[in-house]
């Protein structure tokens, strides 16, 4: 699990805006935790590969957690700092109830329940059900924050997390992977990230979603054939050889929606990862050697 705030004791009754604002941030971080903790049992009983109910080899809690992880990663680095300081008054509008020096632990915390629960419900094919996935683990992440305390999450916190669930439908045509962000929002480019802290922390679950695309070979490559037996579990040799290819315009015309993103997973490495790929397609032997790797 995250290493998450340690709980706030309970919060007496706020006699000023001051402690009205530290009771607020004490109860939503409480909250998160257990449905943080709530999401991990779920989907480790639902999905694990092995034991679980329904085994996902990919969509399981070893993915959720390299999510997380690279949500981390993204808060963590400095040019996320530095668009947060660019930001205005009105771009700060679904967090207008927090003060200045709330602001960033509650922008972590909401980052990290939105990694934690992007994939908390996968009962549905995750590439040809136009969004039943994300829509029901955003329903289940407002019915849990709503049912888990007296203070449920207030309505701006709900839609920043929600919106940003949805942001991870992916569709697989043309030149690569088209998020349903891109149909939200201008294009994204350092001198205007995002419209609103709402659309920041979309783009970055997004980014943390497909930062394999961008990591070192081996960690891109395990992800590839889990999906693809998760997605083909009785795949052929000419499933799997078209699943390749269609890697490489991914891989060479993916571009993230953030500059940490654009750090972090460079398109240096996305094309080294689609180099690689070419070099399996190109040799029948090695072709075949990596299929029933990932079959066996």
């Amino acid at each position: 699990m995250l290493p998450h705030d340690a709980l706030t004791p309970a919060v007496k009754p706020p006699t000023d805006i001051g402690d009205h604002n530290k009771a607020i941030e004490a109860c939503l971080m409480e909250l998160t935790d257990k449905v943080i903790e709530k999401a991990h049992k779920k989907i480790e009983k639902e999905y694990n590969p092995t034991t679980g109910e329904k085994p996902k080899p990919y969509h399981n809690l070893a993915h959720t957690r390299e999510v997380e992880k690279r949500m981390e990663a993204l808060l963590d680095h400095p040019l996320l700092e530095t668009i947060l300081n660019s930001f205005s008054p009105d771009q700060w509008k679904y967090l207008q109830n927090y003060d200045l020096n709330t602001k960033p632990r509650i922008i972590r915390r909401l980052a990290r329940l939105m990694a934690s629960t992007h994939d908390v419900v996968v009962d549905n094919d995750p590439v040809h059900t136009n969004g039943i996935n994300e829509t029901s683990s955003g329903a289940w992440v407002e019915m849990e924050m709503n049912g888990e305390s007296d203070h449920p999450a207030r309505p701006n916190e709900m839609e920043t997390v929600k919106n940003g669930i949805l942001a991870t439908i992916t569709r697989l045509e043309g030149k690569g992977t088209d998020r349903y962000l891109a149909q939200q929002a201008p294009a994204v480019n350092p001198e205007s990230i995002a419209v609103d802290i709402n659309g920041l922390l979309a783009r970055m679950l997004c980014d943390a979603d497909l930062g394999a695309l961008g990591s070192e070979w081996n960690v891109y490559w395990n992800n590839t054939k889990k999906l693809f037996k998760e997605t083909m579990p009785t795949g052929t040799l000419e499933n799997w050889k078209k699943l390749l290819e269609l890697q490489i315009p991914i891989l060479k015309n993916h571009a993230y929606y953030t500059p940490m993103a654009e750090a972090l997973w460079s398109r240096i490495q996305r094309e080294r990862n689609a180099t690689q790929v070419q070099t399996i397609l190109a040799s029948g032997e090695e072709l075949q050697k990596t299929y029933e790797e990932v079959m066996g």
